[in-house]
């Protein structure tokens, strides 16, 4: 055997060679767990943003739906001659009925469907509601919406127009 020249095949391949040919298995596993490590930190972030997003996403359509239906109805019930209330409206119960002008007067009603929509006089005022309670004392209406998307409730304070005969 010279000590200068090429190995014969067979030799240094043995335990106590030097020589490599690849990775042990305790390198792969360590390996394998740094990458699991990076994967598992990576997937936590991506799933708070996620979290985040859709937290601001039900916020936004909470906001929507509350806009869109306080507008048409504050300006009915400011202007409301007759108000016909059947109790909290919730998906298919109860009807909010609202007549103004001089007799007979226009009637429109609101009412809650199974999809969250509030529904006026046959078309959608506004999209993910939950429910609409009313309250009234002499001619102050309180109006409180819940939308579906998150519990929080909107209160409305309305007063109605005072003519000679009280509130009209």
């Amino acid at each position: 055997m010279s000590l200068h020249g090429p190995l014969p095949s067979g030799e240094g391949q043995g335990r106590g060679s030097r020589l490599r040919g690849g990775f042990t298995i305790i390198e792969a596993a360590i390996g394998l767990l740094v990458l699991a490590l990076i994967t598992g930190a990576m997937a936590s972030t991506f799933l708070v943003g996620y979290t985040v997003i859709s937290k601001e996403a039900n916020q936004v359509s909470a906001d929507g739906a509350l806009g869109s239906s306080s507008l048409s109805l504050l300006r009915d019930l400011s202007s409301a001659t007759s108000i016909t209330y059947t109790g909290l409206l919730t998906a298919g119960s109860g009807s909010l009925g609202v007549t103004a002008g001089a007799a007979p007067g226009t009637t429109v009603t609101y009412t809650i469907d199974a999809q969250g929509n509030l529904v006026r006089s046959g078309f959608v005022a506004a999209r993910g509601l939950q429910s609409l309670a009313l309250a009234t004392a002499g001619c102050q209406l309180t109006v409180t919406l819940t939308p579906k998307a998150i519990a929080v409730a909107q209160t409305l304070r309305v007063t109605q127009r005072i003519g000679a005969t009280g509130c009209y």
